[in-house]
């Protein structure tokens, strides 16, 4: 966490927002937020002048409003972080709803689809709804050529249906990620390989084209060279690379080909080296970010990336 927060701060003059419908002392993120990013412009509940919709505060469509309104009084570059929650439980969708209108659908299709409920696929449509009345207006804002937007999803929801990969517990690690910059990149690009969270601001400063210091686990997605290696660390006992899905249970160490017709199968005899790769990456990773946490103090980002200052570790 401290290094994608000094990642930001490489943002030198650009103003910084961050934008959450409910309260932000829910999981300490104004101490969080505020004690590493200097300057930081938090709104939150009490900053809106709507109701709230649930425990999560507003719903998205408030909290879209309150942005472009904010933003278009901006004059300087800006960052900013809008953390929505209509398509988490329990999908609450608010009487004023700016023209979207409910759709009924049988419990079959609705499973046959993925989804839980009635509620969690309006829910989701809800969230799609207000994505496309912000994007129809921030399209005409002046800033718009020059942004970089981004969009995903901090952690899946289970499936009530028995697929591989609920079985193998990986639909909660798997989101979707959109970055749409109509004004830095030119066509469309899908990106099938593996990848995961602490890559995604290295990736954005890139396409800016900020000079940044990188100290820590993420990588910059599109500079990638083509033979370099594709992983995204789960937690203590799982690693994916493109193929294969490591899994250390407390019984011993298994691999699966995940994206294979056969995703269940333990093949971790069949393929010994790949085993042994994957669990020395595993390791590395691990430790690795368990030393960040207490040995990589905020650093000063020069114009060419460098360090200016660093602080001794303690």
């Amino acid at each position: 966490m401290v290094n994608q927060h000094t990642l930001v701060n490489a943002l030198e003059g650009y103003s910084k927002y961050y934008f959450l419908g409910g309260s932000a002392t829910w999981g300490n993120i104004r101490g969080l937020f505020a004690h590493n990013v200097p300057g930081l412009h938090i709104y939150e509940e009490g900053d809106y002048d709507a109701p709230q919709a649930d425990g999560w505060g507003v719903s998205d469509i408030v909290l879209f409003e309150k942005a472009l309104e904010v933003l278009g009084r901006e004059k300087k570059p800006f960052f900013a972080f809008i953390q929505t929650a209509g398509n988490h439980r329990p999908y609450t969708i608010p009487e004023d709803r700016r023209g979207f209108e409910l759709k009924q659908v049988e419990g079959a299709a609705l499973k046959d689809n993925g989804f839980e409920s009635l509620a969690a696929y309006n829910g989701l449509r809800f969230l799609d709804y207000s994505l496309g009345t912000f994007f129809s207006r921030v399209r005409q804002a002046p800033y718009f050529q020059n942004t970089v937007f981004v969009m995903y999803g901090d952690h899946g929801n289970p499936s009530d249906q028995p697929t591989a990969w609920e079985q193998l517990r990986l639909t909660g690690y798997h989101v979707p990620l959109v970055i749409y910059a109509p004004g830095l990149i030119k066509g469309a690009r899908r990106i099938d390989f593996t990848a995961s969270l602490p890559d995604s601001l290295p990736t954005y400063l890139g396409l800016l084209g900020v000079p940044y210091l990188n100290t820590g686990l993420g990588r910059d997605l599109l500079g990638l060279a083509p033979n370099d290696p594709h992983f995204s660390l789960l937690d203590q006992n799982g690693l994916l690379d493109d193929e294969f899905f490591l899994r250390l249970d407390p019984g011993g160490p298994r691999l699966f080909r995940y994206r294979s017709q056969a995703a269940l199968e333990d093949v971790h005899a069949r393929y010994p080296e790949k085993l042994a790769e994957l669990q020395r990456v595993h390791e590395a990773l691990f430790e690795t970010s368990k030393y960040l946490l207490y040995h990589n103090p905020a650093r000063a980002h020069a114009p060419d990336g460098s360090v200016v200052q660093q602080a001794a570790a303690r």
